[in-house]
């Protein structure tokens, strides 16, 4: 035979479940002022109410409680740890026109540390047990009768007989209920312990993370858990811890950023954005930063109840990546400039090309003119010669005058 065990034990939702449909009248409460975690039908209709009475206190749920003592003997529960039970919380309710007699209990629910995490209250009716004891007793009047009559009812015998087998029944049946009772309250005990643990655990992550978190409650997004990266990174201190957004980042008002944060909580959708640009005010001045953000909504029974929140700093990557894209777009501008001026250049190196073979032109008809010019300054100084031969051998006197010589 295998040592495994054959079935699967129940979760605590399960269990809850359980508790829910149970007969036995039963309760959660929270604080000395027993705000109401939990009530199930066979309480809520002791108490005569629906479940809109939970997360009151007991005391706003049930006004005829006032002036009794049951509100006190819940603080005394709740503050010192015990348990009361008995005849001292005995009740006589109107139930569906019909008073009964109740007895109820309250339990002090502590975890592994001693410290009290809720109260269970239960109530049991003990109508049967006080018909029970007014059947005794009119039964021994009539006993008593008839003994002294000697007449004797075989037939009250006989129920007073199958009475007692009722009664055993219910006995067992009452022994069977304490001990379901006495075991839901062990498996209550542990849930709430380990969801004590499971929170406390949370926490923990959240404070110790490397990285900016929070977390808020509610709609209001009270600020609940905030680690210090995160308190640097807005540029506060740890007074902001239970206030709202609206007094813990004032400056966060009109924002876009704001918007999306309601968004999320509203749609339940985890959200992450990147270089969202965010203002914070630090030492009374505002400053403008990009952060990586993300958004995961918190929810328990389908209604989101909370946020966590992550932003990591990246303003020094974005304004290095804004300062290189402007230095690329400036070389881009002078680029184009340059590209202008060469082409200004290329044109201008054309032109002069153009002109310098203009020059060459010239300079090479200036020199053949030079040659041409120096042919004929040599031709007029051998004619010149030649002249002046002629003149000197004439056999004639031939005088040659200068026109400046001339007198009319």
């Amino acid at each position: 035979m295998s040592s495994s065990q054959p079935f699967q034990n129940l979760n605590y939702d399960q269990l809850l479940d359980v508790l829910l449909l149970t007969k036995t009248a039963t309760a959660i409460h929270i604080g000395e002022d027993a705000y109401i975690q939990f009530a199930n039908e066979a309480m809520l209709t002791i108490w005569g109410k629906d479940k809109q009475v939970i997360g009151k206190t007991l005391e706003d749920a049930l006004p005829e409680l006032k002036g009794q003592p049951f509100i006190a003997m819940f603080k005394k529960v709740w503050n010192e740890g015990l348990t009361i039970s008995g005849s001292d919380t005995k009740a006589d309710l109107k139930i569906d026109g019909v008073i009964k007699p109740f007895y109820f209990e309250y339990r002090a629910v502590k975890d592994t540390n001693g410290k009290v995490l809720c109260i269970l209250h239960t109530a049991v009716d003990v109508t049967e047990r006080f018909l029970k004891t007014e059947f005794f007793e009119q039964a021994k009047e009539k006993e008593g009768a008839l003994l002294r009559e000697q007449l004797l009812n075989e037939e009250l015998a006989a129920s007073v007989k199958k009475l007692g087998m009722v009664n055993e029944e219910l006995k067992q049946s009452q022994e069977s209920l304490f001990s379901i009772n006495l075991e839901l309250e062990d498996r209550v005990e542990e849930r709430t312990r380990r969801l004590s643990e499971s929170e406390s655990r949370f926490r923990i992550m959240v404070e110790q993370s490397p990285v900016p978190m929070l977390v808020t409650l509610g709609i209001e997004m009270y600020y609940d858990v905030v680690n210090q990266p995160m308190l640097d990174l807005i540029g506060k201190d740890a007074s902001v811890i239970g206030k709202p957004w609206q007094e813990a980042v004032p400056e966060m008002e009109g924002q876009a950023i704001m918007d999306q944060l309601m968004d999320t909580y509203t749609s339940g959708k985890d959200w992450t954005g990147n270089e969202i640009p965010v203002t914070f005010s630090k030492n009374g001045e505002a400053v403008l930063g990009y952060y990586n953000i993300s958004y995961r909504p918190l929810i328990e029974n389908g209604e989101t109840f909370g946020m966590l929140q992550s932003a990591v700093d990246v303003t020094d990557l974005v304004k290095s990546r804004l300062e290189v894209e402007r230095i690329n777009k400036e070389q881009s501008t002078l680029n184009k400039e340059l590209a202008a001026t060469n082409e200004e250049l290329a044109s201008s190196n054309e032109k002069l090309a153009a002109v310098n073979n203009e020059l060459s032109v010239t300079n090479e008809e200036l020199s053949n003119a030079q040659d041409s010019l120096q042919d004929m300054i040599v031709g007029l100084a051998e004619s010149d010669l030649r002249f002046r031969s002629l003149v000197e051998q004439a056999p004639i006197a031939i005088t040659v005058l200068k026109t400046s010589d001339l007198v009319i």
